[in-house]
Parts: structure tokens; C-alpha cells; sequence
């Protein structure tokens, strides 16, 4: 809703991910439950259409006929890389030019942005979310990069989150 209104008031948008490429990742439609690793608690990926890995510590899992969680059978395949994240914009918001709304990786920012009204981050758990060293630190830098730019272009700044209350969060918020 704040993508539309900001582009109903001919401002600019600029989104940002994390991710390049396609992730493949398992998820409930109604209970947003995600696949996660039994023994380091870490998102797994669907190595193949059975079976689930986690990229941490390479554990393997069956996938599941149905959510654990809630118990729906209809659990879907995630593609949150940034060519997914683009098919997915393209489609929601079919009327409007392409130069009108950006996506860039996270730390990439625009060069130039006339009239920008909203900074979003898409997703922003997946800047955590992963197996590499100190992740959170690296996440409230990039958050702090694009909080900044947001600032500097006067813009509202939008973070996407299931996780509102994680530590980066409260970090970034703070200004700590």
C-alpha cells in the first residue's frame, strides 16, 4: 500500500534486497512458517523437490507433505532473489514505468534519484538469516547505509520484516 501511494503521488521508489539470483526456499501460505534446520535453526533450501539442506551445516531433511505448524497442504516454493523479487513487481504493479521504481542489491545504491518519496527494504530477515560470520553486525550496517540514503533524499524509509523485534532492529531504531 505504501509502494502505491507513494507512486500515486509521482514519487519515486527505490527497493532494495539482499539476495542476487533465486533462493529456493519452503514456506506455508497462511501461517508464513518457514523450513528451518533442526540442528542450527537456519533457513534450508529445497536441494531437490524431497529433500530440504541447510547451507549452514549441510543437514538434510524430507520435505514435509504439509505445514508443520498449521497443517495446510499447500506449502509454496519462495524464489527471493532479486529476479524473483522483479517478476513479482512487474506483476503487482503492471502500469507503472520502470523508471519509477528500482530495485537494487543491498549495499548498491542509485547513483541519482530525482523525487524519491520511499526507500523499502524487501525482506529485510534475509540479511540474518544466513550462514555467513556476523551476520547481524553486517545487516545493521547495510540497514544504516540505507537508512542514511532515505534520510538524505528526504524518503520514507520501509523495512520489511517477520521478524520486528530482532536485535538489528532494535539496533537500527535505537540509532545504536
Amino acid at each position: 500500500q505504501k509502494i502505491t501511494n507513494t507512486l500515486q503521488n509521482n514519487k519515486n521508489v527505490v527497493l532494495f534486497h539482499w539476495q542476487t539470483g533465486e533462493a529456493r526456499e519452503l514456506s506455508c501460505r497462511h501461517c508464513l512458517w518457514q523450513a528451518e534446520c533442526v540442528k542450527c535453526q537456519r533457513p534450508q533450501i529445497l536441494a531437490s523437490p524431497t529433500v530440504l539442506r541447510c547451507p549452514a551445516c549441510l543437514d538434510e531433511s524430507p520435505v514435509s507433505p504439509g505445514c508443520p505448524k498449521c497443517g495446510a497442504v499447500d506449502l509454496k516454493q519462495r524464489r527471493l532473489g532479486l529476479s524473483g523479487w522483479r517478476k513479482h513487481i512487474a506483476k503487482t504493479f503492471p502500469a507503472i514505468q520502470d523508471s519509477r521504481l528500482e530495485i537494487h542489491t543491498i549495499p548498491e545504491l542509485p547513483l541519482s534519484m530525482q523525487n524519491m518519496g520511499l526507500a523499502a527494504v524487501l525482506w529485510a530477515d534475509a540479511l540474518w538469516r544466513h550462514s555467513e560470520f556476523d551476520t547481524g553486525w553486517r545487516a545493521w550496517q547495510d540497514l544504516t547505509t540505507v537508512q542514511h540514503f532515505a534520510s538524505v533524499q528526504k524518503a520514507d524509509l520501509l523495512i520489511q520484516s517477520h521478524e520486528p523485534y530482532h536485535l538489528t532492529l532494535a539496533a537500527l531504531v535505537q540509532g545504536k
